[in-house]
């Protein structure tokens, strides 16, 4: 609850997205610099049982700050994949 607060606070939003998997979905976070030009985008994932929301400050600040979106995902079994479903 406290990083959506957060996200809505950044300019601009983070936007919050919901990936299909399987019988469930799995939850991420787009991070843009804003405008409408092409951009590149990274993806990001911790790749064990780490929170995808730590990789803001590990990456996903750096990728904006180069003009790069980044999205931010937990994979199955990680994060709040893991404890909330």
């Amino acid at each position: 609850g406290c990083w959506r607060a957060a996200a809505e606070l950044f300019s601009p939003r983070f936007e919050y997205v919901e990936i299909p998997y399987g019988k469930t979905k799995l939850p991420g976070w787009l991070l843009s610099p804003g405008g409408s030009k092409p951009r590149p985008t990274i993806t990001l994932n911790t790749g064990s049982d780490g929170q995808n929301i730590d990789l803001y400050a590990y990456c996903g600040q750096a990728a904006l700050e180069r003009g790069w979106n980044a999205f931010i995902y937990a994979g199955p079994g990680q994060g709040s994949s893991l404890y909330l479903k």
